[in-house]
């Protein structure tokens, strides 16, 4: 639990030269979880880890109102449907800041969940930026208000 507090108190106070690392501590965490410890309060304490990483990673998001492409990713690594929102707002944030890998990575993300961004296409690619960014408009235009 130390280190992950080390991590919780990291991503609340982050530097973003920082985020690579941190991403990948996070991931660990997050992939600890998904292999499962052995007995009961092992996998509890690891539920609670993962908890206080993921609220910390989207309290980051919010705060700074940035979605650093790696913390993207590892925050998609949960699986977690009730991210869509959040990964939303990333997209739309890299699509602002014309981000071709942040935007591939928050769609990448989204269609992990069943969003369907990339539209059954098979060939993707972060390098086809307009093709992406025509998908994500799309996307993104049905959720407007």
């Amino acid at each position: 639990m130390k280190d992950t507090d080390e991590l919780v108190r990291r991503l609340t106070q982050m530097d973003v030269s920082e985020v690579s690392e941190v991403a990948l501590r996070a991931l660990k965490v997050f992939e600890m979880y998904e292999q499962g410890a052995e007995g009961s309060a092992d996998q509890s304490r690891l539920a609670d880890e993962v908890t206080d990483v993921r609220n910390a990673i989207v309290s980051l998001f919010d705060r700074c109102d940035r979605c650093p492409a790696e913390l993207i990713g590892a925050l998609a690594s949960l699986g977690d449907p009730t991210l869509i929102p959040v990964f939303r707002k990333c997209l739309l944030q890299q699509l602002g800041e014309q981000n071709a890998g942040g935007m591939y990575a928050a769609m990448s993300a989204l269609d992990q969940l069943g969003e369907e961004l990339f539209q059954g296409r098979q060939q993707r690619s972060v390098l086809d930026w307009e093709v992406n960014r025509s998908l994500a408009v799309a996307y993104l235009e049905r959720f407007r208000k």
